[in-house]
């Protein structure tokens, strides 16, 4: 378990590096999304190679973004709701998408600058 959301996005960045096999979630409470790096956040590219999964209790099932909950970034899945022993969470159509890898070097998996595809 990562303990908090900069360790978190430092490891996320780190697998991004290293070309994954699939991609990485980050997991984190709505009111902290702020709080993680800009090169996270900024920028398309940097968004598609993980998934942004928010807690966000009290605003019904929805998914966290600008037209939903007013979160400046649009997630990927939010945990909505708490049922005493199991928890519910409403997730985009491709939140376990196994990514298509493509990079800079003809085509290779692996590292380096790597521009992900999951599918429409």
């Amino acid at each position: 378990m990562i303990p908090n959301t900069s360790e978190g996005s430092a490891f996320v960045l780190s697998k991004i590096v290293a070309g994954l096999t699939r991609l990485p979630k980050i997991y984190c409470s709505r009111d902290t999304v702020t709080q993680l790096p800009a090169e996270l956040l900024n920028g398309a590219k940097n968004r598609n190679v993980y998934k942004l999964w928010t807690a966000h209790y009290g605003a019904g099932d929805h998914i966290c973004g600008p037209t939903t909950c007013q979160l400046a970034v649009q997630a990927d899945g939010t945990q909505w709701i708490d049922h005493g022993t199991w928890d519910e969470s409403l997730l985009a159509n491709l939140f376990f998408a196994v990514p298509q890898w493509v990079t800079t070097n003809g085509g290779v998996p692996g590292p380096g600058t790597v521009t992900v595809h999951t599918g429409s």
